[in-house]
């Protein structure tokens, strides 16, 4: 196992966030999907400017991944 994904799985598991993890292209489709999703859902919002600042709209998304994410890690016992 290497250490740079122990390193990954330690910050998910953290934070529900992985540093670099999306491309700027990725990032953008992400946002929109993101704010599409949180117009539709049932909570609430102060104002629409949260809905316009891009911090708010990846809170809410790592907020959502560290309710929903399950994460099962296992290995492989070295041999004796």
């Amino acid at each position: 196992v290497s250490s740079a994904f122990l390193e990954r799985m330690n910050a998910l598991l953290a934070s529900g966030e992985i540093p670099g993890l999306w491309s700027a292209d990725d990032l953008s489709k992400l946002l929109v999907a993101c704010r599409e999703a949180r117009r539709g859902s049932s909570q609430a919002f102060d104002s629409t400017e949260d809905d316009n600042d891009d911090a708010i709209v990846l809170d809410w998304f790592a907020k959502r991944v560290r309710t929903n994410l399950h994460v099962v890690f296992t290995l492989n016992p070295g041999k004796s």
